[in-house]
């Protein structure tokens, strides 16, 4: 049970603020983790397993706009919060 993956998509043009990179982390036994930067222009989506490390930088200027979505695996929750299961349904 849990979070399976999350879409996310740019609605803002990369123009409209500055900042705001979106970054996952890998990490491999025995290594040091390493960061790597996406580009994420308006109309795109990235799609990722939700329990990958992931980042935005801060946005320094402008607005920047993002429709995110997270697919659950579980019983059906009523809470407007990450309840894991604990609200009852109804």
């Amino acid at each position: 049970h849990g979070s399976l993956f999350t879409p996310d998509v740019m609605l803002s043009c990369t123009g409209d603020f500055t900042g705001g990179r979106f970054s996952t982390t890998t990490a491999r036994r025995g290594e040091a983790p390493v960061d790597t930067e996406h580009d994420f222009e308006r109309g795109d989506m990235l799609v990722f397993p939700a329990h990958k490390p992931h980042s935005v930088s801060r946005v320094t200027s402008g607005c920047r706009a993002v429709f995110v979505v997270e697919f659950w695996r579980g019983p059906a929750c009523t809470c407007n919060q990450r309840c894991m299961g604990r609200c009852a349904a109804g």
